[in-house]
């Protein structure tokens, strides 16, 4: 697999490398990841579905926002503080 690294434009552009192994790798790879997802999706159950997708309460620590009239008194506040 791969043999070449990571790097197959320079191996392919200059011929050392042809299309043929390329989709052939290529085949591989999406094969294997195709089939693992396959075998994800097959062992998901409607419990799980149902648990991933009921509403739950965020838990964060962001301060409280601020209303918008008092952000705008600030501003002008600040404004004629600077004149």
């Amino acid at each position: 697999m791969l043999k070449y690294g990571f790097m197959p434009f320079q191996t392919y552009s200059s011929g050392e490398l042809l299309t043929g192994f390329l989709k052939k790798e290529l085949i591989e790879i999406l094969q294997k990841l195709v089939g693992e997802h396959r075998q994800r999706r097959a062992d998901l159950t409607d419990d799980v579905v149902r648990q991933f997708m009921t509403p739950r309460k965020l838990k964060y620590d962001f301060p409280p926002p601020t209303p918008p009239s008092d952000k705008k008194k600030k501003k002008k506040q600040k404004n004629s503080k600077a004149v």
